[in-house]
């Protein structure tokens, strides 16, 4: 007697060409999604604000306020950003020649231990071919043209998703219908809600890592204390990634004051180098646990594969959007018949203890 129940055997191929259909759709059309996705959940993190100011205002009043809201709080961000990049930028320049000398005898050194090391390019070289100062300016440029325009659709995704928020749950509604429907907007109320959730928590564990930077840079009589924990700050949002990377600005600046003859030698850095780090693991191994709890519900190794696997679908955007996106992978899943096996892979066994 036959297995009726058995499922059909071209039914593995057909799930495996349709994730090899949609990772590459995702892949391909990263210039338009990457920043949808952003602007959706800027409208997400931004819909309560709209709420409260609808209930003292007019509704399209309260659309025009959120909205430069939102605007201010880039601007002010970009800001802060370009400040600190030109701060780093000049305090480096003090120190040129020093780090050119400082390379100069590294290299030196690994040559003749058979290391091969790329020569450096100099002005002389070649200031006007495109792997010189010009070229990399050209790139830099290109490279802000295009994430300003990204963030501009961003932004512009996010106005006009929180003016048609009620227009688009009613045509969910006409569209799907019935229980359908419902579940379809129960997933985007629950991501919003663990979203929003996430950005004000990891926004409280930044702030802390932030000062925390700040004081171990000033202890160590570092220049530019406040820039190194605004960049801690910023890389904090990445999670276990940013915080392996917040230790290496702090410690290239100590070896550039050793190379400058400014005091303290290789031990100073060697020094910075493991208080940086030593401060990162303890954040990150007792403080943001109890800080962030089991709210997102993704084991460190599921937070490191979405984090490789959304920056290499869509660069440093990705990388940021990562653990909202793998959540509201997990919420969805729990909503479809047959996927809630996907949901427990993706957030553990904490999702079933929600649903009772």
């Amino acid at each position: 007697m036959s297995d009726t129940t058995r499922p059909p055997r071209w039914r593995p191929l057909a799930i495996l060409l349709g994730v090899v259909l949609a990772v590459t759709a995702l892949k391909v059309g990263r210039p338009v999604l990457a920043p949808l996705a952003a602007g959706i959940f800027l409208a997400m993190l931004a819909h309560p604000l709209r709420v409260r100011l609808a209930r003292v205002v007019p509704d399209w009043l309260a659309l025009t306020l959120t909205g430069l809201a939102l605007l201010a709080g880039v601007a002010a961000f970009l800001a802060a950003l370009g400040w600190s990049v030109a701060a780093v930028a000049e305090e480096l320049a003090d120190r040129r020649e020093a780090l050119s000398a400082a390379a100069e005898r590294a290299r030196g050194w690994a040559s003749a231990r058979g290391i091969p090391v790329p020569a450096g390019s100099s002005a002389s070289e070649g200031g006007g071919a495109p792997n010189g100062l010009a070229g990399a300016v050209t790139r830099a440029l290109g490279l802000l043209g295009s994430a300003l325009g990204e963030l501009l659709l961003a932004l512009a995704v996010a106005v006009l998703g929180l003016a048609e928020e009620r227009e688009l749950r009613r045509r969910i509604r006409r569209a799907v219908g019935g229980r359908g429907a419902d579940e379809t907007l129960a997933v985007v109320d629950e991501s919003a809600a663990a979203f929003r959730r996430y950005v004000w928590v990891k926004t409280l564990t930044s702030a802390i890592t932030g000062t925390a930077s700040a004081l171990l840079a000033l202890a160590f009589g570092l220049p530019l204390a406040w820039v190194w924990g605004f960049l801690a700050f910023l890389l904090e949002y990445v999670p276990s990634v940013g915080s392996l990377l917040a230790v290496v600005p702090p410690t290239l600046m100590a070896l550039a004051e050793s190379a400058a003859g400014d005091g303290g030698g290789l031990g100073r850095a060697a020094g910075v180098l493991a208080a940086f780090a030593a401060m990162q693991i303890v954040l990150g191994n007792v403080v943001d646990p109890k800080l962030e709890g089991r709210l997102m519900r993704l084991s460190p190794l599921g937070v490191l594969l979405a984090i490789v696997f959304w920056g290499w679908l869509w660069g440093a955007l990705g990388a940021l959007l990562a653990v909202p996106l793998t959540v509201a992978l997990a919420i969805a899943s729990r909503h479809v018949p047959g996927w809630r096996g996907v949901a427990t892979v993706l957030a553990g066994d904490g999702v079933d203890e929600e649903r009772k």
